[in-house]
């Protein structure tokens, strides 16, 4: 019962804490219990009873502003403690954003650093690959240059051999009846060669001397044994000469080909590092890329989460305001009431 009725007097003072504000003097609680007292009075109730009757008001009115003040001590502890947990998070969504943001700044940063690697590396691969296609063409280039200079060497020698069988044949039956028959020969033979090293190389080295002696020959030397001699003499000479000059030049040939096959391998092998380079720096650009979409994705969500929770924040310390107000203005209406029973009770007392 004593319960019910504090719960009754808490309830009237905030009544009349809200009251206040709309209505008139003569509806406050304290006009009304003032009323009481004086229809009391009139009625002969004994001053005992109605003091009495107001120490019970101011008793339960002091209990009532204890269990308010717990109550709206605790609805603020709430608060404070609910606005530091937003303020927190909204804090930390924050801290994510910039979080977020640096990692797509970083991304964009190593993403362009990559990009200028690999269009250098593209530029590398290009020329690289052109480079081996002209190792090629110079290998094939050396290998057709080689083979039509054993090709014009056999030739050389063969009409250094075909010069020395004449001129040695003449030289053994150069006297002999029926001469003249050998004469057409070795004249039919020597406009053979002519003939053939006019289609040589006039650029080589042997065949300026040849086609001399393939001349002298034929200007009616066939018939002087001393001269066909000394140029069969020459023609040993030079055809020694054209096997050691072969042979070098097969040598020279051989390690030109080494040299160029090394050449075109090493350049084959820097064409396949760079491929292998420009490969990785492509997995490395979507590598950063995916993790910018990826911070991208993260930020747009957390912008959504902080209007959110900012919001929330700012509805929250609203909401604390309005109570601690409104536990402020219950509190001083108990005062003041409070204070206008007392003065009720002074004014009995003393009358």
């Amino acid at each position: 019962m004593k319960t019910n009725f504090i719960f009754y007097i808490t309830l009237i003072i905030f009544a009349q804490n809200i009251n206040t504000k709309f209505q008139s003097k003569e509806s406050s609680l304290d006009f009304i219990v003032n009323e009481l007292v004086e229809l009391n009075m009139d009625a002969g109730t004994p001053q005992e009873k109605i003091l009495s009757l107001l120490g019970n008001i101011l008793k339960s009115t002091d209990t009532g502003e204890h269990i308010a003040k717990k109550v709206f001590t605790g609805i603020q502890d709430r608060c404070t403690r609910g606005q530091d947990k937003l303020t927190s998070f909204v804090k930390k969504i924050k801290a994510d954003i910039l979080r977020d943001q640096s990692k797509m700044s970083d991304s964009d940063d190593k993403i362009k650093k990559i990009r200028k690697t690999y269009d250098k590396l593209k530029k590398q691969i290009k020329e690289a690959g052109e480079s081996v296609g002209k190792l090629i063409k110079r290998f094939k280039k050396e290998v057709s240059e080689f083979k039509s200079y054993q090709i014009e060497a056999s030739e050389k020698l063969d009409v250094i051999k075909r010069l020395k069988d004449i001129i040695l044949d003449e030289l053994v039956n150069g006297s002999k009846p029926g001469a003249f028959i050998q004469v057409d020969k070795f004249q039919s033979t020597v406009n053979e060669l002519q003939t053939k090293m006019k289609n040589m190389d006039s650029q080589g080295l042997f065949t300026p001397l040849l086609s001399t002696l393939v001349t002298l020959a034929s200007e009616g030397n066939f018939t002087n044994q001393k001269i066909l001699r000394k140029i069969l003499g020459l023609l040993n000479k030079i055809k020694n000469n054209l096997e050691s000059f072969s042979k070098k030049h097969e040598k020279d040939f051989t390690k030109i080909l080494a040299l160029i096959k090394k050449q075109r391998n090493l350049k084959i092998s820097e064409y396949h590092d760079l491929r292998k380079m420009q490969a990785e720096a492509a997995s490395n650009i979507k590598f950063h890329a995916e993790v910018k979409a990826h911070a991208n994705s993260s930020l747009g969500l957390l912008k959504s989460q902080k209007l959110k929770k900012d919001k929330e924040l700012s509805q929250w310390k609203n909401i604390c305001v309005k109570e601690k107000s409104l536990g402020n203005g219950f509190m001083a209406n108990c005062k003041n009431f409070v204070k206008a029973i007392k003065s009720l009770r002074d004014k009995i007392v003393n009358k």
